[in-house]
């Protein structure tokens, strides 16, 4: 008997290799509504698409004025080269048809729930005769009424459970017996959604300059039969989880506090969305005395995400190791204990906080170094300290289980003043210089034991905060050719940094800083 009533499949990443297609569709995008401006480079375009991000947050982080970005006008644009001229470049793994045809003659029901158009999904299929193997209601994707972006759950609840019971399926299908295959922490989260076992099939690198091949997935699955797939299975109930924090202080840069905390939301919040659309779980360390305005924080941040359900937030002072102590017992209570309904996997610690004053050097006070000190460097020292507790004590849960646990990841936030003196930033630049220093003796002790720690230091970011401060255009424009490609950094640049250094694929980056500045700290 075979172990899965119902097996779903991903599309791109999973059983076609679509890249060439996004690629090529992207950059006929850029050339034409901005003409202009050079079409993206592959260098920039594959992180982005790998990630298996929206197309409208792709283009944003790509478009050199997000301020100015049509998110409607540059998707439906881009659907309509991609029907045009990105079709023809799409082709199926070769070891999908195999697989399709041995779940075929188990009489194994096979569908499809992708993200992208279904209109390209089926004359993807049809063009490579692979659409006979997916009855027609079962091939779910945007632009089918009801269907919603994995991992929101009501695309199987409501429009395959549905469509699969039409089909008459011979003796019900059960929940726990359905597998769904795919490429991203997406489909991880969505099997966890919907109560189905996951399988993770990433695509490599073939061999030969051959561009992209099938993982050894299909040659498993066919060569061992659909029992070796438990071998591969990431554990439904341990979905990553995303350890984050707010400042713990304001900016003292003649500024009002909400502007500061403005700022925040508008850097740090990218990184909390990607990571979602990856399917993590968010649990967000908010200083107390925000508490009463955290809500509305959280709506500055995440408000357009389909749902809040998978953010969680705990009031933590992160100086202060008893607050921190406290907050990650609860978090070691809520997500490991069995019969939780929050049960995660506690993989990836981002130490965001920061506090800055300036004043000259002669004239600093010893409690703004003592400030600096504590939030730049104790706190992300004591956070981390409790992430690495936490994340070891669930890699020991997890250890009889046959998927091993996920690759644990700390990212620190650094600064380009960690690298270079700013003149009236004397406290600062020794903070966030120690914090390198504190990053690099967290790769070298606990990279052995499954967790990697690297920073980024960002120059100044163009937010709401970055806009006040650098606004005036004499101002702006003087601080602008320091940089050498002459422009600030987009807090979705920031976030993709972060994100790179969380992926499985970076886990021999380790003790690395990466510099989002445009070459500033080079001169």
């Amino acid at each position: 008997m075979d172990p899965y009533d119902l097996v779903i499949f991903d599309f791109d990443g999973t059983i076609f290799d679509t890249y060439e297609a996004i690629q090529h569709s992207i950059q006929l995008t850029f050339q034409q509504l901005l003409p202009a401006h050079p079409v993206p480079q592959p260098r920039d375009i594959r992180p982005l698409v790998s990630t298996g991000a929206p197309p409208g947050d792709t283009f944003r982080s790509l478009h050199p004025d997000p301020l100015a970005f049509d998110e409607a006008a540059w998707v439906t644009t881009y659907r309509e080269l991609y029907a045009i001229h990105g079709q023809s470049r799409t082709r199926p793994y070769p070891a999908a048809r195999q697989v399709l045809e041995a779940l075929h003659a188990r009489k194994v029901p096979i569908a499809i729930i992708s993200n992208k158009s279904v209109v390209a999904v089926k004359a993807a299929l049809e063009k490579t005769d692979l659409l006979q193997y997916f009855p027609d209601s079962l091939i779910l994707g945007h632009g089918l009424a009801g269907v919603q972006r994995k991992p929101d759950p009501s695309s199987f609840t409501e429009v395959l459970w549905p469509n699969l019971q039409t089909l008459g399926t011979e003796g019900g299908v059960d929940a726990g017996r359905v597998l769904m295959v795919g490429d991203t922490l997406t489909d991880i989260h969505y099997a966890k959604n919907i109560g189905a076992q996951s399988c993770w099939c990433r695509c490599a690198p073939g061999g030969g300059g051959k561009g992209v091949t099938a993982t050894p997935l299909a040659a498993l699955w066919l060569d061992e039969g659909m029992e070796a797939l438990r071998r591969w299975h990431w554990p439904s109930t341990l979905v990553p989880m995303y350890i984050t924090h707010w400042p713990d202080s304001h900016l003292a840069i003649r500024t009002p506090e909400d502007a500061w905390w403005k700022s925040l939301s508008a850097s740090t919040a990218p990184i909390g969305k990607k990571l979602r659309q990856q399917g993590a779980r968010l649990a967000i360390l908010s200083a107390p005395f925000e508490a009463a305005r955290r809500d509305q924080l959280l709506e500055a941040g995440y408000g357009e995400l389909s749902s809040r359900d998978e953010i969680q937030t705990y009031e933590c002072d992160i100086t202060a190791p008893e607050s921190v102590q406290s907050v990650f017992r609860a978090l070691e209570k809520e997500v490991l204990a069995p019969e939780s309904p929050a049960r995660a996997f506690p993989s990836i610690l981002i130490n965001t906080a920061g506090y800055v004053s300036l004043s000259d050097m002669e004239h600093t006070p010893p409690e703004e170094t003592v400030k600096h000190l504590h939030t730049n460097v104790l706190g992300p020292m004591l956070c981390s300290q409790a992430f690495a507790r936490l994340y070891l004590s669930a890699a020991q849960v997890v250890q009889s289980s046959p998927s091993p646990p996920p690759p644990g990841r700390i990212v620190n936030l650094a600064s380009q003043a960690a690298h270079v003196a700013l003149h009236r930033h004397g406290a600062y630049c020794a903070s966030k210089a120690a914090l390198l220093g504190l990053t690099r003796s967290m790769a070298s002790e606990w990279g052995g034991r499954g967790i990697t720690a690297n920073s980024v230091s960002p120059t100044v970011a163009w937010t709401a905060l970055g806009q006040k401060a650098w606004g005036e255009a004499t101002v702006r424009e003087a601080f602008l050719k320091t940089i050498p490609t002459g422009k600030f950094a987009l807090p979705d640049e920031v976030a993709d940094a972060v994100l790179f250094l969380c992926q499985d694929s970076s886990g021999m980056i380790n003790g690395a800083d990466i510099r989002v500045d445009g070459g500033f700290t080079t001169r």
